[in-house]
């Protein structure tokens, strides 16, 4: 995982014909197609009606036909419904490139993950999860738009819309194979299996989302598709329609306004809203992809963990263990730098007392030699200069004082940074020992359910701080990249240093990363740790 491709292959040649005629319908210029076509049917209509004042026998000009988007992709998926299943993924793969503007040499698993960013961003899902983990909550949220929008079309319907639509579902039930109808049923909880029991299920207060995905893993997703997936497109659920004429109203009065200047702004500002509608309209469709796919693998939640059978109490208080050893480590080495602060701070004044002790020693004796040259008659320099050697003197021997008392403090600081230094090895070693014992377990087991993956130390004494809860989620991840077709493919880029391949990802509330590097079929994870502690 992710390989959207490899799971689609389980699909029938029905869902599979949906997701190829939403993909190549589903456009701006296909959305907006149908109100050009009513507004030149209507300039046409009044022409002819202008010509029929006149007596004129046949029309004039010919009234174009309106095709909405829902019938035009239904034409498509019509179309395609009896070719091939592997006839049509091939399709669907060359669909998803062309629209992705991804290369030839990607990848499935690569281009399945571009397709799982743009999905995840069409609904703001957190950038920090793993592209299994955006899968999964991307097909939670387009399930919970698909019954929404269901809602919404149903909640419109007068009673015999209503009666219509029981009917069409009822028929489309019919169409399916015995097992997936027995499957339906079981999951919804019904009675009987009918158009009417269906719509009831799922329109009721808190109809259950499990439904939809029991109806998407069946030919059933297909008409879901079809009825809820283009009325999102065709409203205002992916806002087309109103922006652009919004736009193109301002744009066209600009242009009056400003002549040629104008008409260039105006056709730049085109461009960008018709580039941002096709990418949101993309965003949409590649989220239904995704939503099918995910039906086809396990989610991410659902990753086999090699701790969750463990003691959980046991790895928790290991963990808290090794946090209480780090935390140890951590008040010796800061007890051992304040100590080393300290002797360095004692032994500057040392040295300044020093200095000051042999500047007044110096001062003293320029003063005795100046006073061996004064001459006797000079009472007032003489009495100057023995003031002079005196205080000097008194100076130095002051200096010597303090250092001696200096002495005497750097002197039990020194003895103290000793204590303090044995204490900090011994906690090293203490917890040294400890996460390499526990590592060594760890190991041992992920070498079973991890056997294309090595760890280099750090990765593994990092996991040994972390309780059952986040070794399961760590576990999970791990999983996901080892199951991997191309783990380069799940990496948000190299580093320059290293050249290691980097994963995102989130424990707990926190933002870790995961970095790696690949060699043939061996994965290495080289480093693991808070996206704080990797930078």
């Amino acid at each position: 995982m992710p390989n959207l491709f490899t799971a689609l292959r389980d699909s029938n040649a029905e869902t599979l014909a949906m997701q190829l005629a939403l993909l190549e319908s589903v456009t701006t210029s296909n959305a907006l197609r149908p109100s050009a076509q009513r507004l030149l049917k209507w300039g046409a209509a009044a022409i002819n009606r202008a010509s029929s004042l006149m007596k004129r026998k046949s029309s004039l000009v010919k009234e174009p036909l309106v095709v909405e988007l829902k019938d035009r992709v239904r034409d498509r998926f019509t179309a395609y419904k009896s070719d091939q299943s592997d006839r049509l993924l091939v399709r669907v793969r060359e669909e998803c490139r062309r629209r992705l503007g991804s290369p030839a040499t990607d990848s499935d698993t690569c281009v399945s993950v571009k397709l799982i960013d743009e999905a995840a961003a069409h609904y703001e899902i957190d950038e920090w999860l793993t592209p299994a983990e955006k899968a999964e909550a991307i097909s939670r949220r387009y399930q919970e738009e698909s019954l929404a929008n269901l809602r919404k079309i149903v909640a419109k319907m007068s009673p015999s819309e209503r009666a219509n639509l029981e009917k069409q579902i009822s028929q489309e039930l019919a169409s399916l194979p015995h097992e997936q109808r027995e499957t339906i049923q079981r999951d919804l909880k019904l009675d009987r299996l009918s158009g009417e029991a269906l719509t009831r299920a799922l329109l009721g207060a808190g109809g259950p989302l499990a439904s939809m995905a029991t109806l998407s893993a069946t030919g059933f997703g297909a008409y879901l598709a079809l009825t809820t997936i283009i009325h999102a497109v065709a409203t205002t659920a992916l806002g087309i329609t109103l922006p652009f004429a919004v736009y193109t109203s301002a744009t066209s009065a600009l242009s009056l306004l400003t002549g040629p200047v104008g008409w260039v702004i105006a056709g730049l500002t085109l461009i960008v809203t018709w580039h941002f509608s096709e990418r949101k309209l993309s965003r949409h469709v590649f989220a239904g992809l995704v939503t099918v796919a995910s039906g086809n693998f396990p989610a991410s939640s659902s990753f086999p963990s090699p701790s969750a059978p463990l003691d959980s109490s046991e790895m928790d208080e290991a963990a808290a263990t090794a946090n209480a050893l780090e935390e140890r480590k951590r008040e010796a080495k800061v007890g051992t730098d304040s100590s080393l602060k300290k002797l360095e701070q004692e032994n500057e004044r040392l040295d300044k007392t020093e200095a000051a002790r042999q500047k007044a020693v110096r001062a003293a004796e320029n003063a005795r030699t100046r006073l061996a040259s004064t001459t006797p008659s000079k009472v007032e320099d003489v009495r100057r200069l023995e003031a002079t050697v005196a205080e000097a003197e008194a100076m130095a021997f002051a200096e010597i004082e303090k250092a001696e008392v200096l002495k005497v403090k750097i002197g039990e600081l020194a003895s103290e940074k000793e204590r303090l230094e044995k204490a900090l090895e011994q906690a090293q070693i203490h917890q040294v020992s400890f996460e390499d014992g526990e590592a060594k377990r760890l190991l041992e087991l992920w070498a079973i359910h991890f056997p294309k993956m090595a760890f280099d130390r750090q990765p593994a004494r990092w996991v040994v701080h972390k309780n059952h809860r986040e070794r399961i989620s760590l576990e999970k991840k791990l999983a996901e990249l080892h199951g991997s077709e191309d783990p380069a493919a799940l990496s948000r880029g190299k580093m320059r240093a290293s050249g290691d391949h980097h994963l995102m990802f989130r424990l707990e509330n926190v933002e870790c990363r995961m970095f790696y590097r690949i060699k043939g079929n061996q994965i290495t994870i080289t480093e693991l740790g808070t996206n704080q502690q990797t930078h």
